[in-house]
C-alpha cells in the first residue's frame, strides 16, 4: 500500500494528533537530513519563561520532545489517581496546572534537589502575626520570595504545615533576634494522624498520606491546637480549594475523629 493510502485510511479511522504523527514520520522518512535540521532548529529554539503577573505566575516556553514527554508522564501520574468518585468540577488545564504544582512540591521535599549554601531549596513567606491573623483587614502584606505578595488565605494554608522562624525586628525594621527554626506539626502529631486519615481528607479523594499536607482544621495563629483531633490530610489540591472556597467547604466529624471535606451545593 502507498504512502497516499495509508494516509488516508488512517484519517478515516484515526484521531487528527495520530494523522499529523504520521505524516511526520513519513516526511522523515522521505527526506532525513532536512528532518534532522528541524530537529537542531527545535532544539535551539527551547526555553521557558516565568513571571508574576497580577498575582499569578505566568510560564510559558517550548521543551524539546524528550522533556516534554516526561511532563506529560509526571503530569498524568499525578492527575490519574487524585480524585476517585468525586465531583471534580476543575477543567483540564485546571488539573494540569495543579498537578505542576504537587510535582515541584515532592520535588522540594524529596530531598534529591541541590542544595544551596548548605541549605536544602525552599521557598519562604515573610509576615507578621497580625498579617496571618487578618484576612481581609490586612494593614501589611505578605511576601513570598521569588514572587511577590500573597493572599490572606495563601498565607495561612503555607503556615498550616510549615517551619517557623521566629524574626525580631527593631523600630526601624532591623533584625534583631532569629530564633531556631520549628515545624508547625511534630514528627510524633503528623504520624497519628497519617495512621488516621491515611489519605486526603476532601470525600472521594484517594492521594495518598506522604503526599498530603497537614490542615489545621481551626488555624493556630487563631489559637487551633496542633493536636490529631484538630488537624487532617488534604492533598495540595484540596488543601488549597479548602482555604480558599472558605464557607463554600463543609467540615464534617467522622466517626474515628478525622474529618470530611467537601464543597457544599445547594443553599
Amino acid at each position: 500500500m502507498d504512502r497516499e493510502h495509508i494516509l488516508t485510511d488512517l484519517a478515516r479511522s484515526d484521531t487528527p494528533e495520530a494523522v499529523a504523527l504520521a505524516v511526520r514520520y513519513l516526511l522523515a522518512e522521505l527526506d532525513p537530513d532536512a528532518d534532522a535540521e528541524k530537529a537542531v532548529d527545535r532544539y535551539e529554539r527551547r526555553g521557558l519563561d516565568i513571571h508574576e503577573s497580577d498575582g499569578f505566575v505566568s510560564v510559558r516556553g517550548y521543551l524539546d520532545s524528550d522533556a516534554g514527554a516526561k511532563l506529560r508522564a509526571a503530569l498524568e501520574a499525578i492527575i490519574t489517581p487524585a480524585v476517585a468518585g468525586d465531583r471534580d468540577e476543575r477543567t483540564a488545564a485546571q488539573k494540569r496546572a495543579d498537578a505542576l504544582g504537587e510535582i515541584c512540591d515532592r520535588a522540594l521535599r524529596g530531598g534529591q534537589l541541590p542544595s544551596s549554601g548548605g541549605h536544602k531549596p525552599q521557598i519562604q513567606v515573610t509576615c507578621t502575626l497580625s498579617e496571618l491573623r487578618n484576612a481581609g483587614t490586612l494593614t501589611g502584606q505578605a511576601i513570598i520570595d521569588r514572587v511577590g505578595v500573597i493572599d490572606p488565605e495563601t498565607l495561612r494554608r503555607i503556615a498550616c504545615d510549615c517551619n517557623i522562624t521566629r524574626i525580631i525586628l527593631g523600630l526601624q525594621g532591623e533584625i534583631l533576634d532569629v530564633g531556631r527554626s520549628t515545624r508547625v506539626v511534630p514528627v510524633a502529631i503528623r504520624r497519628a494522624v497519617t495512621v488516621r486519615d491515611m489519605r486526603c481528607s476532601w470525600e472521594g479523594c484517594e492521594m495518598p498520606a506522604e503526599y498530603s499536607d497537614i490542615h489545621h482544621v481551626r488555624h493556630w495563629a487563631f489559637d487551633g491546637e496542633t493536636k490529631e483531633p484538630n488537624l487532617a490530610l488534604a492533598c495540595g489540591h484540596h488543601h488549597t480549594a479548602i482555604h480558599a472556597l472558605g464557607d463554600q467547604v463543609e467540615t464534617l466529624r467522622r466517626p474515628d475523629g478525622g474529618w470530611t471535606f467537601r464543597k457544599r451545593h445547594g443553599p
